[in-house]
């Protein structure tokens, strides 16, 4: 009888490789086999922050692991010495987050582009994350789904970016701080007063909170609520009939073009905007409108 193969354990891993490891977003039982068979048999891991990953690895009982410190704003001088180290010496090379899945949102882009180039095995070893799982458990439309990492912090950023969503006819998913959360659900819901929208916050945690609402009575939820902290993440439902947009919304969108390029025709700055809702001679007015505001300040 052939043996299953895919019910094996490998208890050795390949060598000249790097491991991507899903590791628990709250809840220590969500490790994978797979994951704690990886980080018990590698060489080197490459931690965003090598304090929450020595805590990690000290609770799964995972003992002399050398460490290296790989976050946000050394990632890209590291990737190349890494990548290098494993070529040369032949290590397996683990890459993990603080929590969830590395590359959401997370350091590792440099290090797995440069690897696939030198033609190095990425092995993604699948686990938590708090994308898939809010989407799972979120109850709103998931066959389409358009993750956006996190929003500008502008407001006026957030207003342009959240106007282009109704063009993408999904739900539309992102991360978001607790201390910004309320202004951002303000905005959604000048714009999309009917949307539905769905917060995860502490997920997978003793105080794991899944709330879904139309737009208007989450946001009183979440303005009485006074216990948000971290980042949450949130799935927005856009009904498909909110076409329309706003000219408070148009001009902002026409002032960030003029501020690119205040010389840009006009008939550009229109074929930008690429509002199919609103005619061309409002857009019209309102770019020529802009344009002279503009003069005016200089």
């Amino acid at each position: 009888m052939a043996k299953d193969d895919s019910k094996e354990t490998p208890q050795t891993l390949e060598k000249s490789s790097i491991y991507i490891v899903a590791t628990p977003i709250g809840n220590l039982g969500d490790i994978s086999l797979r994951a704690l068979e990886v980080l018990k048999n590698c060489d080197l891991i490459a931690a965003e922050d090598t304090r929450v990953t020595g805590k990690l690895l000290s609770l799964l009982s995972i003992k002399s692991k050398k460490l290296i410190s790989f976050y946000d704003q050394i990632e890209q001088k590291k990737a190349k010495g890494l990548i290098e180290k494993v070529k040369e010496e032949g290590i397996s090379l683990a890459l993990v987050s603080d929590a969830g899945t590395p590359l959401i949102s997370d350091p590792g882009y440099h290090l797995i582009k440069l690897a696939h180039e030198e033609n190095i095995k990425v092995i993604p070893i699948p686990g938590a994350s708090s994308l898939t799982s809010l989407v799972s458990a979120s109850g709103l439309p998931s066959s389409r789904v358009l993750f956006l990492g996190f929003l500008p912090k502008k407001k006026n950023l957030i207003k342009i970016e959240m106007q282009e969503w109704k063009k993408f006819k999904s739900s539309i998913v992102f991360f978001e701080s607790a201390k910004r959360v309320v202004k951002t659900i303000e905005i959604l819901s000048e714009i999309y007063p009917e949307s539905q929208v769905c917060i995860g916050r502490e997920l997978t945690k003793k105080n794991e909170t899944i709330r879904q609402d139309n737009c208007l009575s989450l946001l009183k939820w979440l303005e009485e609520d006074a216990v948000l902290k971290g980042e949450l993440a949130v799935m927005i439902s856009i009904p498909l009939g909110e076409t329309e947009t706003s000219p408070e919304i148009l001009k902002e969108k026409i002032q960030e073009i003029l501020s690119q390029d205040p010389d840009i025709p006009t008939r550009e700055v229109i074929q930008r905007l690429d509002e199919s809702q609103t005619s061309n001679k409002e857009l019209y007015n309102l770019v020529l409108e802009e344009k002279k505001k503009l003069q005016e300040e200089s």
